[in-house]
């Protein structure tokens, strides 16, 4: 089994640094666009729930279908999601 060490702060260059910087950051930024886009669709959710099982108005299904058309046609794609 052939192992791979990982080499010293000393055996760096500035091209690695950078990489190393440019890596963290957009781990850092997928956490947030993942943390974000899941606040949205729970968010959505939580305004849904409050219409099921009561008899809606116009107004209200109205509303009810703009919150599905936000999270399928605006999050989800905005998000990559599916």
């Amino acid at each position: 089994m052939k192992t791979t060490s990982l080499p010293s702060k000393e055996q760096l260059t500035p091209e690695d640094w950078r990489k190393i910087a440019i890596a963290s950051v957009n781990q850092a930024l997928e956490e947030d666009r993942n943390q974000a886009y899941t606040s949205l669709v729970e968010g959505i959710a939580e305004l849904k729930k409050v219409f099921e099982g009561c008899e809606l108005a116009d107004h209200d299904r109205t509303y009810l279908a703009a919150l599905t058309d936000i999270l399928e046609n605006v999050v989800k794609p905005l998000y990559g999601k599916e």
